[in-house]
């Protein structure tokens, strides 16, 4: 409360405050927090106007019982129907995911480097010994050795006696500069770490190759420290990332362009194990809405429940708890003293009478919010979880058996579930009950992820009524990815230095010709096409079907080949046919068609892609993997390959083609 008088001297008006404070008389404020109401047949009526007294169990939640039932995953199946015992040192995502890894010049080197350093170890600790060896290890004499026999060279280009196809293969490596760089500094000076790891393992047990014990600086003495150190090379490298044992031990399906696997657990009581199934899975983040419930068992093994499962990994709990009450930003205070968050502004929003999410959402936060409580449960990872009910009690006394939403004779799509399992068309369809179990998955929460080193755009062209599969992202074999349109071209120029003069065909050009015909142009070798080709037994459905574009080179025609990973699928791949590092002339062959089905490529497209991931397990291991993910593509594409084209051409000036006019 102020006032104000004026200053005859000064003409100032002059303030002067006082502050009004409440001056209690009783020292006990219980009846004021009793909010004694004078009139209380006033609100009887207005309870009885508003319906109140028509409610019933309108206790409060204090007390409650939940019976949890929990089992873990045992099994799992890949791709191709191999059921096998699941384990969990790795992420489920790093088994479904992981994929094989073409290594570079730099990981070649590095693991080159590491095992000279193990081996210089054993070899200090052997000349220590007691009693001194007879013999004395000289690590710089078997250093040489190692970097002769598993020595980084360039290939060279021999037009007289190479074959077309490998002439191909070495050109695209010579042509590749960095690699060309990288492995011209590394020749000599260290050595492929990764062949020596496949010398190592090509017998099935870690043991000397005879191109080392063979070797005339290698002493029998060595034998034993040097099989010591290479065992722990060879743990070294295998834990260093995660790849397939084998080419089957892949859960990658070329023609969907997507993963596919199932895994299952033991039932309480059932002698049948529940199988989910991921047969769509591309994202790279593998939660519970990825599986599908299959009721049906698919005849590999993975239904059947091995004897201890059951005992082992099933758990019934009964957990006794007071409920929580579930708290949002902005919600109402329940205590009516308390002042309410005004951060969160209920009543400025702006809803639409077609956006029935927002109008839902206000809803329950402004009318149903504090009928919802928690009860905090913590389940592991890679279990299935069910709650088989809950006993409410309230303040009364009354105790009330909650079971789950949605549970009638069938699966009826107005009932309001969360969290459930969709079932597979295999099984019972839509028939049943629904399904309340929640599966989390044994996955990895964050995953540190590199730039892509492959990158497949498929995209549809319209004109040519095809599909191309683009090599965007090719790897350099430095570590990282190339562009593929540059790297394309590259190779272009590079098969254009080599083009031997003999081989061109003369062509004789009359006097006065001025129009030339073209039967074709062509396209980038980034540019894979995949041409219809209808379903065996079908005559209208279709699938793509990997081709080849010609390539003219040394007098013939030669069809181009993919280079990613991705692209090569059904490709021959045989590691011991190569003749050099990266140079293997058979792999320009194909064993086996490959299929994409023709709804994986939309009209927007698809963009296949594989980068390094990199993620921690819950013990603290370091886990890494090379997989892929598919991601929509931005829309079509044109290649501007034609046929029968009519050119303007000047053949005295040489002058560039230029499309004759069509008028």
């Amino acid at each position: 409360m102020g006032t104000q008088r004026l200053d005859a001297r000064t003409c100032e008006p002059f303030r002067a405050w006082n502050r009004l404070e409440p001056r209690p008389r009783a020292y006990e404020f219980d009846r004021v927090l009793k909010a004694e109401i004078h009139d209380p047949l006033w609100m009887l009526t207005r309870q009885w106007q508003f319906g109140e007294f028509q409610g019933e169990d309108t206790g409060s939640a204090v007390f409650a019982k939940v019976q949890i039932e929990t089992t873990r995953v045992t099994k799992f199946k890949n791709r191709n129907g191999v059921a096998e015992t699941f384990d969990e040192k790795i992420p489920l995502e790093t088994r479904v995911e992981r994929m094989p890894v073409l290594y570079d010049l730099r990981f070649r080197a590095r693991a080159g480097q590491y095992w000279l350093k193990i081996l210089a170890g054993y070899g200090e600790e052997y000349n220590n010994g007691s009693p001194p060896p007879s013999i004395l290890y000289d690590h710089e004499g078997m250093k040489q050795v190692f970097l002769s026999v598993y020595s980084f060279a360039l290939p060279e280009v021999d037009h007289e006696n190479d074959s077309t196809a490998l002439q191909v293969a070495k050109a695209r490596l010579v042509s590749n500069k960095g690699a060309h760089q990288a492995i011209t500094a590394l020749s000599g000076r260290s050595m492929d770490g990764v062949a020596w790891y496949d010398e190592l393992q090509s017998g099935g047990v870690v043991s000397l190759p005879p191109a080392i014990t063979g070797h005339p600086d290698f002493k029998g003495a060595f034998s034993a420290f040097m099989l010591q150190a290479a065992r722990e090379y060879v743990e070294w490298f295998q834990s260093s990332h995660e790849h397939p044992s084998s080419e089957d031990d892949s859960s990658w399906q070329p023609s969907n362009l997507e993963y596919s696997f199932a895994c299952s657990m033991p039932n309480k009581g059932s002698e049948k194990n529940t199988i989910l199934e991921a047969s769509e899975y591309y994202n790279g983040h593998l939660d519970w809405f990825s599986f599908d419930l299959n009721l049906q068992d698919d005849g590999t093994g993975l239904g059947q429940q091995d004897a201890g499962d059951e005992a082992a990994n099933t758990k019934t709990e009964v957990l006794t708890i007071i409920p929580a009450e579930a708290r949002f930003g902005g919600m109402p205070n329940s205590r009516w003293w308390e002042f309410e968050d005004g951060s969160t502004d209920f009543g400025n929003i702006t809803a639409e009478t077609t956006n029935l999410a927002k109008i839902l959402l206000a809803e329950f936060a402004l009318m149903y919010s504090n009928d919802w409580f928690v009860i905090p449960y913590t389940v592991p990872a890679g279990s299935l979880s069910e709650v088989k009910g809950i006993v409410v009690t309230d303040t009364f006394g009354e105790r009330t058996l909650i079971k789950p939403a949605g549970q009638g004779d069938s699966n009826d799509w107005t009932s309001g579930t969360m969290f459930n399992l969709s079932k597979t068309s295999n099984s019972d369809g839509l028939n049943g009950k629904v399904d309340p179990r929640i599966y989390i998955p044994p996955v990895v929460y964050k995953v540190q992820e590199s730039k892509p080193l492959e990158s497949v755009e498929m995209v549809r062209d319209e004109v040519a009524n095809m599909v191309w599969g683009v090599e965007t992202i090719i790897p350099d074999l430095m570590g990282a990815g190339a562009d593929g349109n540059a790297a394309a071209q590259e190779l272009r120029n590079y098969f254009k230095a080599l083009e031997r003069k003999d081989k061109e065909l003369p062509i004789a050009v009359p006097d006065g010709v001025k129009l030339k015909f073209r039967l074709g142009n062509t396209v980038p070798e980034n540019w894979i096409p995949f041409l219809p080709t209808h379903l065996p037994g079908q005559n209208r459905a279709i699938q793509l079907q990997r081709a080849s574009m010609p390539r003219w080179f040394n007098g013939e025609f030669f069809q181009i080949r993919p280079i990613t990973a991705i692209m090569r699928e059904g490709m021959h791949n045989d590691p011991t046919s190569a003749e050099q590092l990266y140079i293997n002339s058979s792999g320009e062959q194909q064993d086996n068609p490959y299929y994409v089905f023709e709804e994986e490529v939309p009209r927007s497209g698809a963009v296949v892609q594989a980068t390094w991931q990199r993620a921690r397990w819950y013990d603290g291991k370091i886990v890494c993997w090379y997989g892929r993910r598919k991601k929509t593509s931005r829309g079509g594409g044109a290649s501007g390959l034609a046929f029968d084209s009519i050119i303007d051409v000047d053949f005295e000036k040489n002058e560039a083609l230029i499309p004759a006019d069509k008028t």
